[in-house]
């Protein structure tokens, strides 16, 4: 079993990622800081493994991605190419706003014995939805697989399979890094969540700039709508070929995490 780490952040000073790196390091986990793609004020350059595809932006959310939007895809695109490309068996990826609970070594290197078919597993959420639970991960943690999108970026886990599903589908930037998770029915990706949480976000919100006012023209629309059934019947097939493995599923009945952004 080989685990990497890495905390993305534009500030290699940043006292809140400092702190995870070094919690990780006392617990015996390989960490490093990545230095994130700055998407601030301007679009940044794309590599030539890399395009950008603002209309489809548009057919997914009815306006085009900004470019810290555009900025944090990238970031979290380039992190998993490279532990990729180092063959790396599984990375975990943090944004540089959480803080570590105190299972959280224990809980990624308890994920990283799991079998290949547990490609991404999400260490906390925004948006709890349906679950089933799957299994107890340590002494307090379950491992749960929802049947929606859960929003956030701020920690996960993935294997080398879920790494390559990723790249192959998701190397065209048109939706919000966590969008292209919660949409993981359109690729084949399977994803879990680990309940209770085991990181949380910090006081402050995200820093990543939405993009302006919906487009209201009535193609616009037309393509929005279109493309939303479907997404909705790729999801209820995915569902379909995954029944046993999804099912059955219920809400969890208390708070699972801390981050004052829960919905």
């Amino acid at each position: 079993m080989q685990l990497k780490a890495w905390v993305i952040s534009l500030d290699d000073q940043n006292q809140t990622a400092r702190n995870l790196i070094d919690y990780l390091q006392q617990n015996q986990v390989d960490v490093e800081l990545f230095p994130a793609v700055d998407g601030r004020g301007r679009l940044p350059e794309l590599h030539d493994n890399e395009s950008l595809n603002q209309a489809k932006a548009r057919a997914h959310r009815r306006r085009d991605l900004t470019s810290s939007e555009i900025g944090c895809y990238l970031s979290h695109l380039r992190a998993i190419r490279k532990a990729y490309e180092q063959d790396v068996e599984y990375v975990a990826l943090f944004e540089d706003d959480v803080i570590a609970e105190p299972d959280l070594a224990s809980t990624i290197k308890e994920i990283a014995t799991l079998p290949k078919e547990f490609h991404m597993v999400r260490l906390m959420e925004l948006k709890p939805t349906k679950r089933k639970v799957i299994k107890l991960l340590g002494n307090q943690h379950w491992l749960t697989r929802p049947l929606r999108g859960t929003l956030g970026t701020q920690g996960y886990v993935l294997n080398r399979q879920g790494m390559e599903l990723v790249l192959d589908y998701g190397s065209e930037v048109c939706m919000p890094i966590d969008k292209l998770y919660d949409n993981f029915f359109m690729f084949g990706l399977h994803c879990y969540a680990i309940e209770p949480h085991v990181i949380h976000e910090t006081p402050s919100s995200s820093n990543v700039s939405k993009a302006g006012n919906l487009l209201s023209s009535p193609l616009a629309i037309l393509r929005w709508q279109m493309f939303k059934l479907h997404r909705s019947l790729r999801r209820r097939f995915y569902l379909l070929r995954h029944y046993s493995e999804m099912m059955p599923a219920e809400k969890c009945k208390t708070k699972p995490g801390k981050s004052a952004r829960m919905r």
